[in-house]
């Protein structure tokens, strides 16, 4: 693999310097970033691999990450990538936002790897976690059960309806076509936004507002706007696992067809057209062997369940822990030195 025309080890030499860009390496040496300055000049090549022998999604919009023989490469804060890929080899283009990031990560598994790479845009390049929000369409939106806990979806051209629910207090989120529509339905009310194209200067003007992209790779999507909307319907279940790891950092909005939604809510998606019941915080995704993913979860009921995935059977199996019960007991002590005992009967 080569990255700004570099051997990928060349990164971990302590004798290693360029003067295009600034390198900090991390974790005893298994992790380096690279952080490059916006730059007038046309999108450059920013990596080099083997098609063969490496791996990304499937999906477009989620090549922003590339693996080969134990080493992962992954970037944020470019724009306009570019991904070419002949019979030998994937190149990918990109130009540097305000600040953009190349992490490098060495390692053994897949889900490590990752796990490590997101660690370090959040840990080292200050990128912010996000939290996943749920989209709901007409038809399904309960105005009395969902005002508080979802988004109700609409689009631009509906104003009159846009202007309605907010006086009724409903959470509106508006699909928008073009630029011009953003100032209008924000005068009017609307904080939550689905975007074609997202500028650094939203942030300035609209800073109470939350932004989702239609269209964008997550290398430039990443600390740049609060969610993307992805198609996910030719995911395996193994995909779907990896591609949750992006959600913390950058929620990933996708529709349940197809799939089942308690495992996208489970994984910390954002909703389109289904509800998110628990908080992905408490959700642990673990790899037993080569081919199974153990993820454990806090339900909407507070109650801890288990679910299992076999990527060489493409399955799914749901665990439920049992909750204990028993007698709990909480001692106070007043101003004057007594104690009293509380008991009550509770989860343990």
């Amino acid at each position: 693999m080569r990255v700004l025309d570099n051997e990928v080890s060349k990164f971990f030499e302590d004798s290693f310097h360029d003067a295009r860009f600034s390198l900090k390496k991390i974790d005893s040496k298994n992790s380096v970033v690279v952080k490059l300055r916006r730059s007038d000049a046309k999108p450059f090549e920013i990596l080099r691999c083997d098609r063969i022998s490496c791996w990304s999604f499937s999906e477009r919009s989620l090549k922003h990450v590339f693996m080969e023989n134990g080493t992962l490469i992954g970037f944020a804060g470019f724009e306009e990538v570019r991904i070419e890929e002949d019979a030998e080899q994937v190149t990918v283009f990109a130009k540097p936002l305000v600040e953009a990031f190349i992490v490098i990560v060495r390692g053994y598994d897949r889900l490590n790897l990752l796990k490590t790479f997101y660690e370090v845009l959040w840990r080292e390049c200050n990128l912010c976690i996000k939290t996943p929000k749920t989209l709901l369409m007409k038809g399904s939106f309960d105005e009395t059960f969902d005002q508080r806990s979802a988004f109700l979806l609409l689009s631009s051209n509906e104003e009159n309806e846009v202007k309605r629910y907010l006086e009724k207090d409903v959470r509106v989120a508006v699909k928008l076509e073009s630029e011009r529509e953003l100032q209008r339905f924000y005068n009017i009310g609307v904080r939550c936004f689905l975007l074609n194209d997202f500028k650094d200067e939203y942030r300035e003007r609209y800073p109470d507002c939350f932004f989702i992209l239609q269209k964008a790779n997550v290398a430039s999507a990443l600390g740049k706007v609060d969610g993307l909307i992805v198609d996910i319907k030719e995911f395996s279940l193994e995909e779907l696992v990896l591609a949750s790891l992006v959600n913390r950092l950058l929620p990933l909005y996708v529709s349940a067809e197809g799939v089942d939604s308690k495992l996208l809510d489970v994984l910390g998606f954002g909703a389109i057209g289904w509800r998110r019941c628990t908080n992905p915080i408490f959700t642990r995704i673990e790899q037993e062997r080569e081919s199974i993913y153990d993820i454990s979860y806090v339900s909407e009921f507070n109650v801890p369940g288990r679910a299992r995935i076999d990527v060489s059977k493409d399955s799914l199996e749901w665990f439920f822990e049992q909750s204990k019960t028993g007698l709990r007991k909480q001692t106070v002590e007043r101003e004057d030195g007594r104690y009293f005992h509380f008991y009550w009967e509770g989860v343990s």
